[in-house]
């Protein structure tokens, strides 16, 4: 009976040991790159690109001869011509209703002017009071590219030259799921600081494209900085900042230009041979200051959201009489 009592006794504990239910473990680390994938995936529905053409029609003259004291305008004109100057840019989706969408751009896009005159120079580069050309734009038009391939007329609605913002309307494409407005864009807004990473969504080059770069401060009060490369057609690209707290991307602001250096230089007459049979000859003949623009890659001026919120708030009247009714 004792030998039993001990065996019972012994085996006790063990047995208490292997009943004890275990603790749940769950993984606290959070995979935010994954998140950050899936948001851009949603947001790039939010930005379509834009092309701007202006028809002109163009007239050329040829320069009268230095000996003729007066001679009818008329008399020098050589010929017209027809020519197509467009622009490609990007646009951000912020509202749309049942039947068209509104879109924020850049106004640089859309602003060609309605008449150019170029005129001759004399032999010291000196602009005369001869026409050359005379081009007079006769219409102008706005494609939205939509993301089935399709493309629909936009419409300018408002525009503020100097802050570069401009916003438009077109018809929604068949596929109405497919382009969505920018959901964060009247509720996220991010602080702009110095060093924030930011990512930039728009089509350079027509091609639909991201990337990110730091903030950094600027000298003009309505841009900032950021430490990315800009090429043609990123004008009007979505700036978003990814912000852990809510696991969401906040609005930034619009891509908007590249930064370049201005030097004035000593060149030869446009019309010098260039050819590299030459380059070891001294060059003779006359030279000019012309200005010469150094681009600075790796660098994008961007437009605070402060500065287009305050836009579209002067802005919202007009937009809610043409059926956007903005909150």
């Amino acid at each position: 009976m004792k030998n039993r009592i001990c065996f019972i006794l012994l085996f006790l504990p063990l047995f208490t040991y292997c009943s004890y239910p275990l603790k749940n473990v769950y993984r606290t680390d959070v995979d935010y790159e994954e998140i950050k994938m899936r948001r851009l995936a949603e947001i790039k529905r939010s930005v379509l690109k834009v092309v701007c053409s202006a028809y002109y029609d163009n007239y050329y003259y040829k320069q009268p001869e230095n000996n003729l004291e007066s001679v009818e305008f008329e008399d020098l004109f050589i010929e017209k011509q027809m020519t197509t100057n467009s622009v490609s840019g990007s646009a951000v989706i912020i509202y749309k209703n049942p039947q068209k969408m509104l879109l924020l751009s850049c106004n640089h896009i859309f602003d060609f002017k309605d008449t150019i005159r170029v005129y001759y120079a004399d032999s010291l580069g000196i602009q005369t009071d001869n026409i050359q050309s005379v081009s007079i734009k006769y219409d102008q038009r706005v494609f939205v590219n939509h993301r089935s391939g399709t493309r629909s007329i936009g419409h300018l609605l408002a525009y503020d030259k100097a802050n570069d913002i401009a916003l438009l309307e077109t018809s929604n494409d068949e596929n109405q799921l497919a382009e969505i407005p920018f959901e964060a864009f009247f509720k996220n807004k991010a602080d702009i600081r110095f060093g924030k990473e930011v990512y930039m969504i728009g089509y350079p080059k027509g091609f639909l494209s991201i990337a990110n770069g730091l903030v950094s401060a600027s000298h003009y009060k309505n841009r900032f900085l950021i430490s990315a490369s800009f090429n043609r057609g990123f004008s009007g690209g979505l700036v978003i900042a990814f912000d852990k707290n809510s696991k969401s991307f906040q609005y930034v602001g619009i891509a908007n230009s590249m930064a370049y250096d201005s030097h004035f230089v000593l060149a030869p007459n446009d019309n010098a041979v260039t050819s590299a049979n030459f380059k070891d000859f001294p060059y003779t003949d006359e030279i000019y200051v012309k200005d010469l623009k150094l681009v600075s890659y790796g660098l994008t001026f961007g437009i605070k959201n402060d500065v287009i919120f305050d836009f579209i708030e002067r802005e919202k009247e007009g937009l809610r009489l043409k059926g956007f009714l903005l909150p």
